[in-house]
């Protein structure tokens, strides 16, 4: 997996919602539980430190929330639900 450090959404617009909306109509857990149980506990931090696979923090993500999702569900979901390109990276050309 390509990963793309951009610090302040300069280049990406993270928006937690959308991925949560998108899981709970896979999962048919209301979206209203999905928002009270997230959080960016330990799991989320050694996955952003590398210290965990995309596979193993997909699984213990999906326990914590009660998800029943496979990883070929998660994982797209995740990349390409919470990211979104700004506006302004348009001016940041190599």
């Amino acid at each position: 997996m390509l990963y793309i450090f951009d610090l302040g959404n300069v280049i990406v617009d993270i928006d937690f919602n959308r991925v949560l909306g998108v899981w709970s109509d896979l999962s048919r857990v209301p979206l209203a539980s999905l928002k009270q149980k997230f959080t960016m506990g330990e799991t989320f931090h050694q996955h952003e430190r590398g210290e965990i696979t995309d596979e193993a923090f997909a699984e213990a993500f999906c326990h914590e929330m009660a998800l029943s999702l496979s990883y070929e569900q998660f994982a797209p979901r995740l990349a390409g639900g919470i990211c979104r390109v700004t506006a302004r990276s348009d001016c940041y050309h190599a």
